[in-house]
């Protein structure tokens, strides 16, 4: 094999699961000592040759990945005999839940509550996080001699949400995709409201084709000490955001939110602790997510969603519940595309002495002075520097 069929075939045997990973070197093992009880007696010489052979192509890693492209091409030719013999056994769905090397499919003809279990393939496996998330219209085949629906291609996208893998730098995770709205949630208090977050986010749902949706949660802990003042919501009403305030606690601003997202199929995001599942449980009561709190230790919120997965509501939306993250960044972004981010900064840019003005350092800048002043939002300016003196890169901003 060359290095690259080599690469793909360490990133599928990386992607599997150590109970897995483990057969598949046990398999490799197994094969091996076959191989040797075949070959004839040998000299001396012939196995000091033979010794450094198993330390080279032959060695067990290697068969193992040898075994697994076997494995993926066998896989590839039930997938095209299925393809050729049983064409209308394709069949269409939504993906509502991604696993490890599997995801849970609806199935456009079905009722939502008959759902099919589809296996990835390996090849699709090692690279699930960029190419499958939850809201991904997918074409499936359901086998039932087989007894194992198998996963066959994902649709292209209207509309995402990613951010870098913090695992494997150079690719992107997606969180969710196929929404026609996001909801950003924040909390008032515990954990406390950060803005920058807010505007990270705002600029990757853009980026996706998405609508924004900004929920200040928990505002019947208006009174906290921690409480955020509401008045730094004010810059995102000004550009046109919509801004929601809730307490699933009190039943404040649920009837405005589920009017927002009625009919449509919607994504909550947002740091651990603030509150998303249990937005979605006030929604919608038969989503039933489990609802965590906010560890007094470190003021952080605990994560009780582990995994994204979507529900219906009776007036017609989909939810997606994500699980709450740490931090939250953008990556490879120019400094054209963050300045467009800043819609509110364009009014001022006519101000700026230089053309190609940056809003960073030079002097008789319209929008820093502007900042200054307070016609434009000093936190959302801190974050527009912030975001090119990371050269698009997105540092991410964390909880405490």
């Amino acid at each position: 094999m060359n290095k690259h069929q080599k690469a793909k075939l360490q990133a599928a045997f990386d992607a599997m699961s150590k109970a897995e990973r483990a057969a598949l070197l046990k398999q490799a093992a197994d094969r091996r000592r076959k191989q040797q009880r075949k070959k004839p007696m040998r000299s001396r010489d012939d196995e000091v040759v033979g010794k450094r052979s198993a330390r080279g192509g032959d060695a067990i890693q290697d068969l193992a990945l040898r075994i697994l492209a076997e494995q993926s091409a066998q896989f590839g030719e039930q997938k095209q005999a299925i393809s050729h013999e049983t064409a209308s056994v394709e069949r269409s769905g939504i993906a509502v839940e991604v696993g490890r090397r599997r995801c849970t499919v609806e199935p456009v003809e079905r009722p939502a509550d008959e759902l099919v279990d589809c296996l990835l393939s390996p090849d699709m496996a090692s690279r699930q996080h960029e190419e499958l998330a939850v809201g991904d219209h997918v074409i499936f085949t359901d086998d039932s001699s087989e007894g194992q629906a198998r996963l066959v291609r994902v649709m292209p996208r209207k509309s995402f949400l990613a951010r870098p893998d913090p695992r494997r730098p150079g690719r992107m995770r997606v969180v969710v995709a196929n929404v026609d709205v996001i909801v950003v949630v924040v909390s008032i208090a515990s954990p406390p409201l950060h803005p920058r977050l807010i505007d990270r986010f705002l600029i990757a749902v853009e980026r996706g084709g998405a609508q924004a949706v900004v929920c200040v949660n928990k505002i019947d802990l208006r009174d906290a000490p921690d409480a955020a003042d509401m008045a730094v919501m004010d810059p995102y009403r000004s550009i046109g955001v919509q801004v929601i305030e809730t307490s699933p606690v009190k039943g404040i601003g649920i009837a405005e939110l589920q009017a927002a997202l009625a009919g449509k199929t919607c994504a909550f995001v947002g740091h651990s602790g603030v509150g998303k599942s249990s937005l979605a449980n006030a929604i919608c009561p038969t989503v039933d997510a489990e609802v965590g709190g906010v560890s007094e230790a470190s003021g952080r919120g605990r994560h009780t969603t582990t995994q994204s997965s979507m529900h219906h509501t009776s007036h017609g939306t989909r939810i997606i519940d994500t699980p709450g993250v740490r931090s939250f960044s953008v990556e490879d972004l120019s400094d054209d595309d963050i300045r467009a981010a800043f819609v509110e900064f364009e009014p001022h840019m006519d101000v700026c002495r230089f053309r190609d003005c940056t809003h960073t350092h030079e002097p008789a800048c319209g929008v820093r002075d502007a900042a200054e002043s307070g016609e434009l939002s000093q936190a959302r300016y801190e974050t527009y520097r912030r975001m090119i003196a990371d050269g698009g890169q997105g540092r991410p901003d964390r909880v405490g």
